[in-house]
This record gives structure tokens, C-alpha cells and sequence, in this order.
């Protein structure tokens, strides 16, 4: 997110009109547009990186949930591989540790078939699953070359949640695809 994206998404502010929003002028600018209102609104800056992470509870008629977004480091260097870890690890944490269903997404710039993946995702302690699971490879990067792109870009969920549908989206213009999931609380409905 970058002051140059705010202006271009400003017609969006009245159908979206909950907002958080971190603009940088590199690549780790961050925000969330939100339909629903929004409580408990936490920036994160986790360590070494220090790059922005929004944790909020999102409440959306009878139902309020926890949002964590993040987009760590890419692992070009020892040094970023590492930063990128740790913030996936803190970013995990974060989710594992809420009271409320939580969904924890974002580029991630971690495949599914990387070591790191596995160990992270599997840990003891950790509840999370990821959307993608029965619904495809989906490969969102880079958009520039698709018959190389791998799955960078995750939506991971607390126990609660059930994953309808996970698809990506058109090319909307960024090295990336978007993805869409559709969720549901089935012990909430």
C-alpha cells in the first residue's frame, strides 16, 4: 500500500468505509478495507523486519471474528529468509492466541511445498489450517509468467471456520493474483 494505491482505492471508501491503513514506498505498505466495523485495531511491527501487520476483530452482524494480515520479507538472503520466518512464526502466534475465530492471510512468500511450511504449520501448538487444502494449487505469483507462478498468498484459519471456496481471482494489474475465499461458521449460523 502506498499513497499512490490510497488515491487510486478512494472510490472505494464509501462501500468499504472501515479502514486501516499503513502506506509505505517500498513493498510491505499495508491495509484493510472492511464492509463491517472494527474493533481491537493493533498494528504489529514484529521483529527483525519491523514491517507493519494489522490485527483487528471484525463484527459483522451476530458474528465477530479476528483478522490478522501480514506480508513478511521475500527469502532472497539468509537474512530475509530468516526475518520472514520470524514474522510467519509471530503472525501464528497471534492467530493461536485469540479468543475468537481468527483468519490469518497475506503473501506470505512461503509455498506449500517449502520445508519452512511444514514446520511452521505443523508445530505443537499451532491450530491453524490452511483454505487451500481440497481447493487446488491456486498459483497467484508472479502474474507476469503464469505457467511458473507457485502459491504465495495464503488464507489460514482457526478450527471454527469451514472453507467453501477457495479460487483466484483475475489479473487485476499486480504481480500477483488476488485470492477469494469463502468461509462460514457453521456452529455460528
Amino acid at each position: 500500500m502506498t499513497d499512490a494505491w490510497i488515491t487510486a482505492l478512494h472510490p472505494l471508501n464509501n462501500q468499504y468505509p472501515h479502514q486501516v491503513i499503513h502506506p509505505r514506498t517500498d513493498n510491505f505498505g499495508i491495509a484493510l478495507y472492511s464492509k463491517y466495523p472494527l474493533s481491537h485495531i493493533q498494528t504489529h511491527y514484529w521483529p527483525p523486519a519491523e514491517l507493519p501487520s494489522i490485527e483487528v476483530t471484525i463484527h459483522k452482524q451476530t458474528n465477530s471474528f479476528s483478522l490478522i494480515t501480514t506480508h513478511p520479507l521475500p527469502p532472497i538472503s539468509k537474512a530475509y529468509h530468516a526475518a520472514r520466518n520470524q514474522q510467519i512464526q509471530a503472525a501464528i502466534l497471534a492467530a493461536n492466541t485469540q479468543s475468537l475465530p481468527t483468519i490469518l492471510i497475506g503473501d506470505m512468500n512461503l509455498t506449500p511445498w517449502e520445508p519452512d511450511y511444514t514446520a511452521l504449520l505443523t508445530a505443537k501448538k499451532n491450530l491453524l489450517s490452511n483454505t487451500r487444502i481440497g481447493q487446488g494449487i491456486l498459483p497467484t505469483w508472479p502474474t507476469f509468467f503464469l505457467p511458473a507462478a507457485i502459491a504465495i498468498d495464503h488464507c489460514f484459519i482457526s478450527p471454527e471456520w469451514e472453507t467453501s471456496q477457495m479460487v483466484t481471482g483475475p489479473d487485476i494489474g499486480s504481480d500477483h493474483l488476488p485470492i477469494k475465499v469463502t468461509l462460514k461458521l457453521p456452529n455460528q449460523l
